[in-house]
């Protein structure tokens, strides 16, 4: 595996030895009359599991689906969840454009109320997150919001719906890589507090996961693996990853 590395500084580092929130999935290029590659879907597990590492107060997946989006989450081990969740997700009648994985560390907000558990869904998107928000209220109550979770996530959530991912650097403070999704698109970004990895498959798909080490976990070839900059948001279409600068201070 080729690995391009883009520090995020020495509060990453610190980061990956804290038992931290994981996140992962996957993004389906190109037509979705094309089958997924082979592996992807057992590679997919693989990693949720492996996730487990970074969290297992709970799990949840969400994914594209010819309907609208789908999720799956209970306050139960990935390892639980990950067989019939990954059959509903590759159970359609064409593959999935986008899957989304998170495994729960809970700081902020009881596993048992599974609406404190990722992925966080509103505003039309699904919404997942490694890290700590340190201003939830004060966040809620510059967008007059009021809260309906106690996970702190629910301030980026808000944020997104706002101000789009400039609003969430704005005004959201800790640590935070997030992905979500909204339709056929998906996003990651990171503050550099958390780690992020992306990975290339040889077909022009991708997965992504909290560190290049729990790539490895799905046993894939990847053309390329590199790490997210800080403040970079990247776009996931049909046609490809776009990156671009965000506001960030």
């Amino acid at each position: 595996m080729s690995h391009t590395s883009i520090s995020n500084g020495m509060l990453v580092n610190k980061e990956r030895n804290k038992k931290m929130c994981g996140i992962g999935g996957y993004y389906h290029c190109g037509s979705n009359k094309q089958k997924t590659p082979q592996g992807v879907k057992q590679a997919l597990r693989k990693l949720w599991d492996s996730l487990q590492e970074r969290g297992n107060d709970a799990a949840g997946i969400a994914y594209e689906s010819p309907t609208g989006t789908r999720h799956f989450k209970r306050g139960i081990p990935a390892f639980e969840l990950s067989p019939l969740a990954m059959n509903l997700a590759f159970g359609m009648n064409r593959p999935p454009r986008w899957v989304m994985l998170h495994t729960r560390a809970a700081t902020h907000g009881k596993p048992n109320q599974n609406k404190n558990n990722h992925p966080l869904m509103g505003y039309n998107m699904a919404l997942c997150h490694n890290g700590v928000v340190s201003n939830k209220e004060t966040v809620l109550k510059h967008f007059n919001i009021e809260a309906e979770r106690e996970v702190d996530t629910e301030a980026i959530l808000v944020a997104l719906k706002k101000g789009g991912i400039n609003a969430v650097s704005k005004h959201v403070k800790g640590s935070m890589s997030i992905s979500w999704a909204k339709g056929k698109t998906m996003h990651l970004w990171t503050n550099g507090l958390s780690p992020l990895v992306i990975g290339e498959l040889p077909n022009g798909d991708f997965m992504y996961a909290s560190t290049d080490e729990l790539l490895k976990t799905t046993g894939l070839k990847f053309k390329k693996v590199y790490n997210v900059k800080a403040g970079q948001l990247y776009k996931f279409t049909a046609q490809g990853l776009r990156v671009r600068k965000t506001y960030f201070k």
